[in-house]
């Protein structure tokens, strides 16, 4: 099995595997050590891939530093590396010199999010439908930070402009209309009784004695 925690590649234990490694084990290995130098090959073209990619974005941003595409394309690429710290830094660019341009307020709030800040998460949400009011996935992941933040009505607001906006051909739609059709159960079941009046309480009063 390739890539175990470790690092370590380990004979195969099913049953088809251990008749191969006990008739011919010599040629089992070289199987396996074709599959490791495979994968190192694969990951040394990622990497290969990924600073070329990398070194464009810095030549896009060099030419234009007031693109905010060029910094959006940096962002994710340190997002998709893992470095959130950068990410941020890239996203929260690109809505400086671009506030006009929704998915790096997208992108900014889904980063934000991930670590944690679900207010400022929230904010960046509402600046990305703001610009784009038809923005299906800002609504859907805005209806999740508004259900984590225990907002149901706000939650079930913006799950409703995802169907809407996404049409018929979503294939989540039969989940979410459950989700919100549970969000609507819960927020009846939270609104207080109305309480009975001090004048009703006296004329039962009367009447029992």
């Amino acid at each position: 099995m390739l890539g175990r925690k470790g690092g370590a590649v380990t004979k195969p234990y099913d049953k088809i595997g251990n008749k191969l490694y006990q008739l011919h084990p010599g040629a089992w290995e070289q199987i396996i050590d074709a599959a490791r130098q495979l994968s190192i090959q694969k990951r040394d073209e990622h990497k290969r891939e990924r600073d070329m990619a990398f070194a464009s974005c810095r030549e896009a941003i060099a030419c234009d530093p007031q693109s905010g595409s060029a910094w959006v394309d940096m962002g994710a690429l340190h997002y998709g590396s893992k470095d959130l710290k950068n990410a941020r830094i890239c996203f929260e660019t690109a809505t400086s010199v671009d506030p006009d341009y929704s998915l790096a307020w997208f992108d900014l709030a889904n980063v934000l999010e991930e670590i944690g800040q679900v207010q400022e998460s929230k904010r960046c949400y509402l600046s990305a439908i703001a610009v784009s009011p038809q923005y299906a996935d800002a609504h859907f992941n805005l209806g999740l930070v508004y259900e984590k933040l225990g907002e149901n009505r706000a939650a079930i607001k913006h799950y409703e402009l995802y169907l809407k906006h996404t049409g018929d051909a979503d294939l989540h739609r039969t989940v979410i209309q459950g989700r919100i059709k549970a969000l609507r159960a819960k927020d009846l079941r939270c609104v207080p009784k109305p309480a009975v009046s001090s004048t009703v309480n006296e004329s039962r009063s009367a009447k029992v004695t």
